[in-house]
């Protein structure tokens, strides 16, 4: 199997589909509308995220057939699976402090629920170690390795810091570049993607960044 086809399944695996991966050419296959907390402890360091996925109708659709029920409980081990899967891939999260990506702990808290035809995830990511956005520069990208999978925060939805401190703020700035699907569609007959990696998704990522004075 070439190297996107093997990519393409990974990413299958990562969210839970229920269903086969068809032709690898088009991509994304999924798309993601995102958002996040930025959560920060009694010191006013960075000491988790609140992550919420709300996937595309067709995934949505597609991934529950096989659940009986839309209830959470009915959901839960779906988000239960994907959590899992997503432990070596960092839940497609990127936390940078001084530019050296940071690790999370076992997550404990994650949910799944059903809202207007559209399946979503959500769930909290402690880290390792306390970030402080005052002595280390911060930035937070939300992405896919792959790119099978398309994550952006829509444009009225944020990155947004518990609690709320007027001392600190998140701006948003565009990813580096833009996707060249001819290019890619070449690109992804060779490349293959591992867990840690930036990967191909990396350059195609909006940038939050946490300041404080």
């Amino acid at each position: 199997m070439r190297g996107l086809a093997r990519l393409a399944l990974k990413g299958v695996a990562l969210v839970g589909v229920l269903w086969t991966a068809g032709p690898a050419e088009a991509h994304p296959h999924v798309w993601i509308d995102a958002d996040a907390t930025v959560v920060l402890g009694p010191a006013g360091q960075i000491t988790a995220l609140d992550v919420t996925w709300t996937f595309d109708e067709l995934y949505s659709e597609d991934t529950v057939i096989a659940v009986e029920g839309r209830t959470s409980a009915d959901l839960r081990p779906l988000v239960t699976e994907a959590v899992h899967n997503l432990v070596p891939w960092l839940y497609f999260t990127d936390l940078r402090a001084d530019g050296i990506r940071q690790t999370f702990g076992p997550v404990e808290a994650y949910d799944a629920h059903w809202r207007d035809g559209r399946l979503i995830y959500a769930f909290t990511l402690p880290l390792t170690r306390p970030v402080d956005p005052i002595a280390e520069t911060v930035e937070l990208r939300l992405y896919d390795p792959t790119y099978y999978i398309d994550i952006a925060v829509p444009e009225d939805r944020a990155v947004t810091l518990r609690p709320s401190d007027a001392a600190c703020s998140v701006t948003r700035s565009p990813a580096p570049e833009q996707p060249n699907f001819m290019v890619l569609s070449d690109a992804y007959q060779s490349v293959v993607v591992e867990p840690g990696e930036d990967g191909i998704g990396y350059a195609y990522a909006e940038i939050w960044r946490v300041t404080c004075p």
